[in-house]
């Protein structure tokens, strides 16, 4: 490990550690390699070490990051070193979970609740289990954790509902730091339930820290909950006020009324605008490096191409069967389609076609050996990967393989957006090249995961994103109308809330 340094903030990051200065509660919004890890740490040393406002704190962060990437911020800089020396990650051993089988039905005619045993259990006839996680003892978790003197924990999001359900009431945390707090976009999700239930029921957190770098980047309303959790009723007390204040539909089914998102409407942008700068701020990239997208266009061989035209009008495939029971399932079974294969009512994959897979093999050849990722989004994609690369390709996810593939010893590392997309540092040492199998509909996944190799430290100007795009599918739409609209009302919202100076956020 290299020897600690003094952090020191960029210009582009002193107003930002400004706006901080004094505030309990906070969103900051950068892009990746912004230094959303180091202003946060050092702004947590500051309440907690310097001006003693803080007592514990837990960090809730995407897996990889909460594994390693937090650790290696705190040995990283010198400022950082009180938390270096009282931290501890939260695993799900630590919380006592284990797997368990839930019975979920019996025999006809009899009335139950669902209920769990052990892992394992004999049934008798008529029994229907699902595998799910449980307390082994939550009692004895909760006092395991309490037990606990390390006055920072860092959880993984996985493990963040867990973390709430096991101290309920007794919430032992006055600062809480959303690292991605995108993560809380959706407020049915388990994730954002706990956030909620943590910051604003227990009334023991009196510091909260938000860390995203695009807050907005698939729908505005997502941006409600985020706010709500650091300014209650900044927006409006429900996501159904904020709705009706600010925004319209941005996509709806005109025959039944129902809407599928949302967006601020043009009239009432500035005012979103105004109320998310007095908690927000953003960091402009100052990077100066460019991703470069390079379009390779795949053409459908025509069974393929029939098949995608009877599933997109049926929503029905036979091969055994194939069926789409609503938009949302059918824009998936699409995407598999132009990816190459699609997943039956089975679960099981069915190859449609190698189109990609040409055309990847051409990418390798013209690498000519330089490394590169690959981004995949079905686990389908990483069996073909696997077949078409052999020991050259591994995937972050296994043990070692991004230790192997940083010293050169494997020519391409796999990674899935949702898991490694957040956070995982180093890689731009050996690389400027991702190669993405499918196109993501996710901004936020694609802008992150091409972070990993645009940050400090990458020697290219350019970052080369090789998109694997079929022509004439819900793929092309994707990249050329949905992605670019999010991008541009992203933008937006990031640069109304940016601090140009230190008198501006004083």
């Amino acid at each position: 490990m290299s020897e600690a340094r003094v952090w020191v903030p960029r210009p582009d990051q002193e107003p930002v550690v400004e706006f901080l200065r004094g505030r309990e509660r906070a969103a900051v919004w950068a892009p990746t390699g912004g230094g959303k890890t180091a202003i946060a740490g050092h702004w947590l040393v500051d309440v907690m070490f310097d001006r003693f406002e803080v007592e514990r704190a837990l960090i809730v962060a995407p897996k990889l990051v909460a594994l390693e990437g937090w650790p290696e911020q705190f040995a990283k800089w010198t400022g950082l070193r009180p938390l270096l020396e009282d931290h501890r990650v939260l695993t799900f051993e630590d919380l006592g979970l284990v797997q368990m089988d839930e019975v979920v039905e019996e025999a006809p005619g009899r009335k139950h609740r669902p209920y769990r045993v052990p892992r394992g259990t004999v049934y008798g006839p008529g029994l229907v289990t699902q595998r799910v996680l449980a307390f082994e003892d939550k009692a004895a978790a909760k006092r395991g954790m309490r037990s606990l003197q390390q006055r920072v924990h860092i959880c993984s999001w996985d493990a963040f509902p867990w973390v709430a359900q096991a101290y309920g009431k007794n919430w032992p945390y006055d600062c809480v730091i959303f690292d991605e707090a995108s993560f809380l976009r959706q407020q049915s999700s388990e994730r954002s339930k706990a956030a909620r239930h943590a910051v604003l029921r227990t009334g023991k957190v009196t510091h909260t820290l938000q860390l995203a770098a695009t807050p907005n980047s698939n729908h505005d309303e997502a941006v409600w909950h985020q706010l709500h959790l650091i300014s209650p009723g900044l927006l409006g007390e429900t996501l159904t006020e904020f709705r009706e204040t600010y925004c319209v539909p941005e996509s709806k089914n005109w025959q039944s009324g129902q809407v599928y998102s949302w967006k601020v409407a043009g009239a009432m942008r500035e005012q979103f605008q105004n109320l998310a700068a007095q908690v927000s701020v953003s960091v402009p990239d100052s990077l100066g490096i460019d991703v470069l997208p390079v379009e390779h266009w795949v053409t459908l061989p025509p069974t393929a191409r029939q098949d995608y035209d009877d599933l997109a009008k049926d929503q029905v495939l036979d091969l055994p069967r194939v069926t789409a029971a609503s938009e949302a399932v059918l824009q998936v079974k699409l995407r598999q389609v132009a990816s190459g294969f699609v997943y039956d009512d089975a679960g099981e994959a069915h190859g449609m076609h190698d189109g990609k897979l040409a055309a990847l093999r051409q990418i390798v050849e013209e690498l000519d050996g330089r490394q590169a990722l690959i981004a995949y989004e079905f686990e389908e994609e990483q069996a073909r990967l696997r077949a078409l690369l052999g020991k050259s390709y591994a995937d972050i996810r296994q043990a070692g393989a991004k230790k192997r593939w940083m010293e050169g010893k494997i020519q391409f590392l796999g990674l899935h957006p949702m898991s490694a997309g957040h956070g995982v540092d180093g890689l731009q040492e050996r690389s400027n090249v991702i190669i993405w199998t499918t196109v993501p509909q996710d901004l936020e996944l694609f802008t992150q995961t091409n972070g990993r190799l645009k940050r400090p430290g990458q020697s290219s100007p350019t970052v080369m994103a090789h998109m694997l795009i079929a022509r004439g599918t819900v793929e092309e739409r994707i990249w050329t109308e949905v992605l670019p609209q999010k991008a541009k009302r992203a933008d937006l919202l990031l640069q109304a809330v940016r601090a140009k100076d230190s008198e501006a956020v004083a």
